[in-house]
């Protein structure tokens, strides 16, 4: 009661009932492990499990006492480069056991890993290059090409695992404050940015998650996303500290008719996926009445974008009697999952869109306005996650750093501005209503809009662009709109991008530099409270124009 008088507020202003004071703003803590890094973490599971399967793929698979020692191989001859704590590491691999290796490796050597996409266009990797000064980079020779004119050293890593070195590396002992990795998320300046994860953050996380996922040896986990993205690195993290088994499948993403045969050829008993990519599964179970009853399947984890009523009450029709269901909500710069909620078999909610829960042990959410203050019960605001596991913060940016990172009014310890808007529900749980901003999520990945615009402007027949989204779910798309510099026609720009089928017959050039304007105004999550004082079905006037050019 104390901090909120701080505010200037008496306590009888905050409409917050005690259950979501003591439950939401103070989640209770959970024992965490005693040793904050994750080398030595993992090394515990392969001294206890040496003989378990650490890793398999299509054709290739690794015990926890060989995974130990080949990562320990490339981390010894890391160490004769001098690398010390806090040096960023790139790691341009193609998700694979190599690229699993390659992790250990680095986190073992004491540096932080950097995840080089070789998806990524040459011009995203040379701002990270540029903006991280990586001086090694771990990859293979045939994905070399791939990569943007740098002065990094290279080494290869099927050629440092020879059977002629011993293996006689320990990992080097950093502090729990030491940088375990730097992931690159989108920017709004046309920039991603990279946020810098802790192993004290990682470890809590790990000891936070486990307490609802209970993973051990006997599990079998899904790497479904990549290395570059925060649900990977969970994912990686979350099995082989566990003892569990990690399946590594092969780059291609598998089909709605493969998805269950090789649940089954693997043993899954865990799967993360994005909500559009779980929602298409479903449809196509519920269709062919096809339930989980038969499969090994456990734990089903769902987030990265908004679940659908639609895609809640598919998981009634297919859900099995030991299979639990996980909406989950986070973000890198919190490690990960920050919330979560358990779907029961039987939902019977009026929802739109499936709750976003509760915060995980050891952390704490709140809907605040943007002074900071707690809103009234019931009402939107802007999601704060607070606790363990946030990231230090943005590398290089400390403006950005202290925008988004700001010290807790209520609590010890920093929050994290989600930009998300969010609302919380009359049973205490968070729901999630969207983004303050123009940044939006399509299966499972966050994306800047202002970063593809910037993009876009950077053509030099392109004189005003916006993009929005269309559709939802998994038909959500984006659909970029532009002003020529010279004319309306959009010959000029045919070579730049190629429109999707769908919306080929859209306007897709402005005739007016205003409409772009117009666009802005009529984006869902407009970064304002002008989307409050107009309808998308009224005309935009004049004057609302003027006070947005104003902002």
């Amino acid at each position: 009661a104390q901090a909120y008088h701080q505010w200037g507020l008496p306590i009888e202003a905050i409409s917050l009932p005690k259950k979501s004071i003591v439950q939401l703003l103070y989640r209770p803590k959970v024992e965490e492990p005693t040793v904050q890094s994750l080398p030595i973490l993992f090394e515990l599971q392969a001294t206890q499990n040496p003989a378990n399967l650490a890793i398999v793929s299509k054709n290739r698979q690794l015990t926890y006492q060989q995974l130990n020692e080949q990562a320990n191989q490339i981390a010894y001859q890391l160490q004769q480069l001098a690398i010390q704590p806090e040096q960023l590491i790139g790691l341009h691999l193609e998700l694979s056991i190599e690229a699993i290796i390659g992790l250990w490796a680095i986190l073992k050597a004491g540096a932080a890993f950097v995840p080089l996409d070789s998806s990524y266009p040459p011009e995203r990797l040379q701002h990270i290059l540029n903006d991280t000064q990586i001086s090694v980079i771990l990859t293979s020779r045939a994905g070399t090409d791939g990569l943007p004119p740098h002065q990094a050293k290279l080494l290869y890593v099927n050629e440092l695992l020879t059977d002629s070195l011993i293996e006689t590396h320990q990992s080097k002992i950093v502090n729990s404050s030491n940088l375990a990795c730097c992931l690159y998320t989108s920017g709004s300046t046309g920039q991603p940015k990279g946020v810098l994860l802790e192993h004290q953050a990682l470890v809590k996380h790990f000891a936070s998650l486990q307490q609802y996922y209970q993973l051990t040896p006997a599990d079998r986990v899904l790497q479904f996303a990549s290395l570059n993205h925060i649900a990977g690195v969970e994912q990686v993290i979350m099995a082989l500290l566990s003892g569990a088994t990690l399946m590594v499948p092969d780059q291609k993403l598998w089909t709605v008719s493969e998805f269950l045969p090789r649940v089954k050829q693997y043993g899954l008993t865990m799967v993360d996926l994005p909500a559009s990519y779980y929602q298409t599964l479903a449809q196509e179970w519920v269709t062919s009445h096809t339930t989980l009853q038969d499969t090994p399947l456990r734990l089903l984890i769902v987030g990265g974008e908004m679940t659908t009523a639609e895609g809640m009450a598919l998981w009634s029709k297919i859900a099995a009697s030991k299979s639990r269901f996980l909406n989950v909500y986070g973000m890198t710069e919190v490690s990960g999952t920050a919330t979560l909620f358990e779907v029961p078999i039987n939902l019977n909610q009026d929802w739109q869109s499936l709750p976003i829960g509760e915060p995980l042990p050891n952390r704490m959410a709140d809907i605040v306005d943007e002074q900071l203050r707690p809103v009234p019960y019931g009402e939107s605001g802007e999601i704060c996650i607070g606790g363990a596991s946030l990231a230090r913060g943005y590398l290089n940016q400390p403006e950005l750093t202290a925008e988004k990172f700001v010290i807790n009014p209520v609590d010890e310890g920093r929050l994290y501005r989600t930009g998300d808007l969010g609302r919380f529900l009359p049973d205490g749980n968070l729901e999630y209503l969207g983004r303050k901003d123009y940044q939006v999520q399509i299966r499972g990945f966050r994306v800047e809009l202002g970063e593809i615009e910037a993009a876009l402007l950077a053509h030099p027949a392109v004189k005003e662009a916006v993009v929005m989204v269309h559709g939802e779910g998994a038909n959500k798309q984006l659909a970029a709109y532009a002003v020529g510099q010279n004319t309306v026609n959009n010959a000029p720009m045919q070579f730049f991008w190629e429109p999707d089928e769908q919306y080929r017959n859209e306007k897709g050039v402005l005739s007016n530099p205003t409409e772009r304007i117009s666009f802005k105004l009529q984006q869902n999550n407009l970064r304002s409270d002008l989307t409050s004082q107009i309808k998308l079905q009224k005309p935009i006037t004049d004057e609302i124009k003027q006070q947005y050019l104003i902002r």
